[in-house]
């Protein structure tokens, strides 16, 4: 079982829950999922893999809670979703629909949540960024290969494929 920690910095890796204020950095997402909650005043994000297990979600989600600070508007699950959700064990957050009932009912009822499945723009794994912007996000993403994300420093998203807001499905 992994141990999910929170970071300080803009890069969450896998099993990591961490906040900024204006940008997030997901990097090696080839089969695992990001879930980013936007407020007025910061973002919050963990990096959930296909082996994160039950107690490790309950972790995610304690973890996300205590960094909270106002409430969140607007939630995005970008990611591998077709193969997270085709491995992952966590049975109540194995389809579109239980993801967003779960993270409603533990984290904010009020918010809206998206999803892109960056599966359909990239084969490989990728590296996502995301950019706060008021209560909602922006994302891109560059293929992992070639590009590696060092140690917590944020990386130059000058080559970064924006990733279009039609792809953000609200379900």
């Amino acid at each position: 079982m992994a141990v999910v920690k929170h970071v300080d910095g803009r890069v969450i890796r896998e099993d990591r829950v961490g906040s900024s204020i204006d940008r997030l950095c997901y990097p090696g997402v080839s089969s695992c999922i990001s879930i980013t909650g936007v407020s007025v005043d910061k973002m919050i994000g963990a990096h959930l893999t296909i082996g994160t297990t039950v107690p490790e979600l309950a972790q995610f989600i304690a973890l996300l809670a205590a960094e909270k600070t106002s409430e969140i508007m607007n939630f995005y699950v970008v990611g591998k979703i077709a193969k997270f959700k085709e491995s992952t064990t966590i049975a109540n957050f194995n389809t579109r629909k239980k993801m967003r009932d779960f993270l409603k009912a533990q984290l904010e009822q009020k918010a809206n949540v998206y999803f892109c499945d960056i599966g359909l723009l990239v084969a490989q794994g990728a590296n996502i960024c995301v950019f706060r912007n008021g209560a909602q996000a922006s994302f891109s993403y560059i293929p992992e290969a070639g590009n590696l994300v060092v140690g917590s420093t944020y990386p130059n998203t000058v080559n970064y494929i924006e990733i279009p807001k039609a792809s953000l499905l609200m379900r």
